[in-house]
């Protein structure tokens, strides 16, 4: 009995005893394998390890250490102040620029009635000399020095005058002040003579200097106004017609319409000179001119002439000149200009035949045409109407000029 109930409490404590134990989890290839070291002590804590990279089977290529260069030191604003700018690179006076032309100019004046006054060739060979330099705080300085040799040679040998010579020199310099505003100084200096058969020279001393500001208000508009002085001296006198008035200018020479005492006679309305008298006028100048946008170029110009010295009163004058121009651009290498000019002459002591103060009145329109055929050649025409007329005489006397010029540079 004993035996029997102790297989039996065997049997039925077995399967107990089987679900007891820990099951045993399945290790499989995709299981994570976990390693855990046991420390006893600080002592065995190793130091870290650096790890190298891992390079493929089969390469040869040999592991190199990347240094990393510094991205560069860090601006403050501060030194970003400090750092001064680049200067600019500019030249002064390192390049001279020189230029050189001559030309041929077939000129034709044509007095009231279509009768000749004069007519005549001209050559005239030149040069130019030019450079800028710089201050030292950058601003440019310009500076120029032309001269010409005009030779006038006369189709009509009537009146005596065969042929004639200038000597013309002008001197340029300017500086740009500011970015907008800059000045100009210009030296003028011209000698003329003619050679005739009667031995009556035309020998005339010119000089047209003026100091000029230019200011750039915009792209399109600039003004300007200055201080001019005209000087002419005649060593031999001269005696000058009444409907030009006293030459200020190369053209009043050019036409001849006055003579040489004693050869020449004088009118009654005519303003006879000593030798060696010479007289300046002087002139305050103001003007501007404007660019009208995919038009022409606009401008009006006023001088007034406050004050003329003098060693001769008859040349005392004041007066005006009101001038008014346009030009454009008319084709490829082609411009056309228009210009007007009014002057006005209040003489202070030369009278007229009725005892009157004289005074005298020219416009001029010039019409040019140019046109440049190459970089060696260029073509031009030009056409003036002068008027005048004064206060002994009862209308408007007109000149015509007709002036055709081929000039050549290189």
């Amino acid at each position: 009995m004993k035996k029997t109930s102790l297989f039996t409490l065997l049997v039925l404590a077995l399967p107990l005893l089987v679900q007891a134990q820990p099951v045993e989890e399945e290790i499989t290839d995709d299981a994570p394998t976990y390693e855990i070291e046991v420390i006893e002590s600080p002592e065995q804590i190793e130091e870290a390890q650096s790890i190298e990279p891992v390079v493929p089977l089969g390469s040869e290529t040999e592991n190199k250490q990347v240094n990393m260069e510094p991205i560069g030191e860090v601006v403050t604003p501060e030194k970003i102040a400090e750092t001064p700018a680049p200067e600019e690179k500019v030249q002064s006076g390192d390049i001279w620029n020189f230029s050189a032309g001559i030309g041929l100019k077939p000129l034709f004046i044509v007095a009231p009635k279509g009768k000749p006054v004069a007519s005549y060739a001209e050559v005239p060979p030149n040069i130019s000399l030019s450079s800028s330099f710089y201050t030292g705080t950058g601003r440019k300085f310009d500076f120029s020095l032309d001269y010409g040799f005009l030779w006038d040679e006369y189709y009509d040998k009537a009146d005596g005058t065969l042929r004639g010579f200038e000597h013309d020199t002008t001197l340029g310099l300017g500086m740009d002040i500011t970015d907008k505003f800059a000045t100009k100084l210009t030296l003028h200096a011209n000698y003329n003579f003619g050679v005739s058969q009667n031995e009556t020279s035309l020998p005339t001393w010119l000089s047209f200097s003026s100091l000029n500001f230019t200011h750039k208000t915009t792209e399109e508009l600039s003004l300007n106004f200055g201080y001019g002085a005209d000087y002419s001296n005649n060593p031999r006198g001269a005696i000058y017609s009444s409907s030009l008035g006293i030459p200020n200018d190369l053209d009043d020479i050019r036409a001849g319409n006055f003579g040489f005492s004693p050869d020449g006679q004088a009118g009654v309305d005519d303003i006879v000179l000593a030798p060696n008298t010479f007289f300046i006028n002087n002139k305050a100048r103001i003007g501007g001119s404007y660019a009208i946008p995919k038009g022409p170029k606009v401008g009006l110009n006023y001088d007034y002439v406050f004050a003329t010295i003098t060693n001769d009163a008859q040349t005392d004058w004041k007066g005006h000149y009101v001038t008014l121009s346009f030009s454009q651009k008319a084709w490829e290498g082609g411009s056309i200009s228009l210009s007007n000019q009014l002057r006005l002459q209040n003489f202070q002591t030369a009278t007229v035949a009725s005892n009157a103060l004289k005074r005298a009145q020219r416009n001029r329109t010039n019409l040019t045409i140019s046109h440049k055929l190459n970089e060696q050649i260029s073509f031009s025409m030009w056409y003036r109407l002068q008027m005048t007329s004064d206060n002994g005489t009862s209308e408007w006397t007109p000149t015509h000029l007709w002036y055709v010029e081929t000039a050549y540079s290189f």
